[in-house]
């Protein structure tokens, strides 16, 4: 009894760390600017962060979608997850 305790503890902590990791990463849509900043918060319309690779590492969920609000060239960005980026016809985004 005490080993499948002891297991059971394990699996819940498991779970635990693996849900702190993936809840910085739980948005579905972010946005990005040329005056954005990259720091802990931003990601909405009214803050938005600076750079692509920022909000893909830290930002945005799996399936998500960055958003582009102004002309700005944005750095490169390495994509190692499913993701859409939306230019909406503001100008040139540069990557």
């Amino acid at each position: 009894m005490a080993k499948v305790l002891g297991v059971i503890v394990a699996m819940i902590a498991g779970m635990c760390l693996g849900a702190s990791s993936a809840w910085a990463q739980s948005l579905n849509r972010a946005w990005v600017s040329g005056h954005g900043a990259d720091a802990a918060g931003c990601g909405a319309p009214a803050s938005p962060c600076r750079s692509l690779q920022y909000v893909h590492d830290n930002i945005i969920a799996a399936g998500g979608e960055i958003d582009i609000l102004d002309p700005a060239g944005y750095g490169a960005i390495t994509i190692t997850k499913a993701l859409s980026i939306v230019n909406d016809g503001v100008g040139t985004a540069g990557v």
